[in-house]
């Protein structure tokens, strides 16, 4: 049965008298951090012996699917491997079905298979799950994106892990041209995949064939068919159209082709009074719309469902979905960005990510920006920085995420985009600022703890205030040890930290996981060693702390929302806190079935 989407959307029924109140929603973010797992797998080869062939792959721009959507094929009742697609890119979604399994076993798809114990087993990775079960007739449906990997004929395989059970496909490896920007930039990042081993490539611009187009620059591929680094800056005096570019390997003979608006991109739609555009509503993070009027407690209880629609892939929803615009627009761990007409719920768009999406998308005149998070045996595709039209789905701008995966929302401003990232297990990550409109790196730097929390700006946009994970690697957390989260307070125009505060460490594995609320000069957040904060937004000196008694994974992982001068926020401990901003005591508290 299809997932269904149903997300800040009700209807009312009728009732007496509403009264008029201002809302405040708590965005209640459970992340298990202990579920981050770590793999290193290389990247498969072509089956050795057979034959690759010249290829060729035009897409309207990398990662887009311009067609619609990807249909499953239907569970075959024979011997074979069904698959979506037989061919095409690294990064491509692709679902695979077969049947003959054992009713309820698990179907893992492989990558490159060649016999028992080779190729690249697609392994489940924080609610991303390739490996499925077998239905009771015995058939399987499942979906991976296509690895890293040279030019050339594949085998993808499912396997019944209980009844050795294998069903095997050929799939067309294809190259990919990534343009890095795709509209009115002035110089465009070149990146390729999908390319022969170690061959030379010649970039052309003006393509429309073979021996045409001007040669804009060279490089050379990887053992993965892999190159990037490569700029070329268009010229002021190209006159406005659609141009092709072109990658053209010259021992393979592969091209992949792609296009670039020369024209003026004129942003600035600005979003309806009341559109919840961002993770935490404003820069702030208050996590409250002043403007909502309608829904009080005297009518909550009658709300109702106005519409669900099927997500375009099963799966799971992380972020929280957002509204600009007459759109609501969510993204899932699947990989899909999609966006419904606000109150019918038409399905308007969907842009498929080459990896998962765990935050949720930030709107800033007409363009969501958000990020991809890397899984095993993907190489280099899954890391990077997105921003999409939303009046169509349209790719504006990319870029590769050095420091790692982008686990949260994004937050604009100043013209700026500030990713937070972090590796699988949070040992490494960093921040980074891009251009808005082109994508071009503004700054950048590495941490050596992994980040995933959003981050708050101050009102004048003069400090951009990011909690962090800990700095340690290990499964004897120790309290005490230093393993504990950082709050930042960064430079937003050079990434100079101004001050640090290092959260006390009580369980050993004390992550900072929420966004700070920003309120008359004060930072207010909660960490995993189970106390909510008030931080002085200028020195970074705690002002007072609410200890809720719950630690570590049972700690505090959601952001608060803060209304009238009261801060909500849940934890592990099932329990939402009300706690008084200037009394700093508790002003009730709820139970709850799950962690919050």
């Amino acid at each position: 049965m299809k997932q269904l989407f149903v997300r800040k959307l009700f209807r009312f029924r009728r009732t007496s008298a509403p009264a008029v109140v201002v809302v405040a929603l708590v965005a209640l973010v459970v992340v298990s951090l202990a579920a981050f797992a770590a793999y290193s797998l290389a990247a498969g080869r072509p089956t050795p012996g057979r034959s690759q062939r010249v290829a060729s792959h035009s897409a309207f721009n990398v990662f887009h699917n311009p067609t619609g959507l990807i249909q499953p094929p239907p569970i075959p009742t024979d011997t074979s491997l069904a698959m979506s697609s037989t061919q095409g890119s690294p990064g491509d979604k692709i679902f695979i079905a077969a049947s003959g399994y054992t009713p309820g076993e698990q179907v893992e798809p492989i990558w490159a298979y060649n016999g028992p114990g080779t190729g690249i087993a697609q392994k489940s990775f924080y609610e991303f799950n390739p490996i499925t079960f077998a239905n009771s007739t015995g058939g399987a449906l499942t979906n991976f994106w296509i690895p890293e990997a040279t030019a050339g004929t594949y085998t993808i395989a499912a396997l019944g892990l209980t009844s050795g059970v294998l069903r095997t496909a050929t799939y067309q490896l294809l190259p990919e041209l990534d343009l890095g920007v795709y509209q009115n930039a002035p110089t465009l990042r070149l990146t390729g995949w999908g390319f022969g081993a170690a061959e030379t490539i010649n970039v052309y611009w003006n393509y429309t064939g073979p021996g045409t187009g001007t040669l804009i620059t060279q490089a050379i591929s990887d053992h993965e068919g892999f190159f990037s680094g490569r700029t070329y800056t268009v010229p002021s005096s190209t006159l406005p159209g659609w141009y092709t570019i072109a990658a053209v390997g010259v021992t393979s003979g592969t091209v992949a082709t792609n296009t670039y608006a020369a024209k003026i991109l004129v942003p600035g739609i600005l979003p309806t009074t009341g559109d919840w555009t961002s993770f935490g509503f404003n820069l702030q993070n208050t996590r409250v719309n002043p403007y909502e009027t309608t829904i009080s407690a005297a009518n909550v209880a009658s709300l109702a469902p106005k519409w669900r629609v099927a997500l375009p892939i099963l799966g799971r929803v992380i972020g929280s979905p957002v509204i600009f615009d007459g759109e609501v627009i969510e993204a899932t761990v699947s990989g899909t960005v999609s966006a419904y007409d606000v109150t019918t719920g038409a399905l308007l768009w969907v842009f498929y990510a080459p990896g998962p999406v765990y935050g949720t998308p930030t709107i800033v005149n007409g363009i969501a920006y958000f990020g991809t998070v890397n899984i095993p045996g993907e190489s280099r595709i899954g890391n990077y920085a997105f921003a999409l039209l939303t009046s169509n789905g349209q790719l504006l701008w990319d870029n590769y995420l050095a420091n790692g995966g982008e686990w949260v929302a994004p937050l604009v401003a100043n013209g700026r985009v500030y990713f937070s990232s972090a590796g699988k297990e949070g040992v490494n990550g960093g921040e980074a600022a891009y251009d808005a409109l082109t994508g071009a790196q503004v700054w950048s730097f590495a941490t050596p703890y992994g980040i995933w929390a959003p981050a708050t700006l101050s009102p004048t946009g003069g400090d951009l205030y990011q909690p962090t994970g800990n700095p340690c690697f290990s499964v004897l957390y120790q309290p005490g040890d230093g393993c504990s989260g950082y709050l930042l307070d960064l430079d937003p125009s050079t990434g100079a930290i101004k001050w640090q505060l290092h959260f006390i460490d009580l369980t050993g594995d004390d992550d900072a996981p929420a966004a700070p609320v920003y309120d008359n000069g004060q930072l207010y957040l909660g960490t995993k060693n189970g106390n909510f904060y008030d931080v002085d937004a200028t020195t970074g000196n705690i002002n007072w702390s609410y200890d809720t008694g719950a630690r570590g994974d049972f700690g505090i992982y959601s952001s608060a929302a803060l209304f009238n001068g009261a801060l909500y926020f849940g934890g592990g401990d099932h329990l939402v806190h009300a706690v008084g901003e200037t009394s700093q005591q508790l002003q009730w508290s709820f139970t709850t079935a799950e962690l919050v």
